[in-house]
């Protein structure tokens, strides 16, 4: 009976622990076994950590990087306001005909003053 239940663990054995059943060597092969395993899940949990970690920086600079975008438009959208009330006042319907003015206007202006 004894037989029986040893050559029907044989195989778990070593699946597990990588050597045959021997009963002088088998508490040293499961010790080595077990710090086999240990130091997997050493590693494991290591790499485990460092993924978090990156994970972390990617979220923290992807929230950076939102919330200057979300800066970035409102900005845009109060130039492109002041843009507009700009060429309101001016009468113009582009940038380049207030430059035009503007310009023409800088002429008149230097040629009173020098002249």
């Amino acid at each position: 009976m004894t037989e029986h239940s040893v050559s029907s663990h044989t195989n778990r054995f070593k699946e597990l622990v990588g050597s045959d059943i021997d009963a002088e060597t088998m508490e040293e092969k499961i010790s080595q076994a077990t710090g086999r395993r240990d130091r997997e899940v050493q590693d494991a949990e290591s790499s485990s950590a460092a993924a978090n970690r990156n994970l972390s920086q990617l979220q923290t600079s992807y929230n950076i990087a939102k919330r200057t975008l979300k800066e970035k438009t409102d900005e845009l959208s109060r130039l492109e306001k002041q843009l507009a009330n700009g060429l309101k006042e001016s009468g113009r319907d582009t940038v380049e005909e207030a430059i035009q003015e503007a310009e023409t206007e800088i002429k008149i202006i230097r040629e009173q003053v020098s002249g």
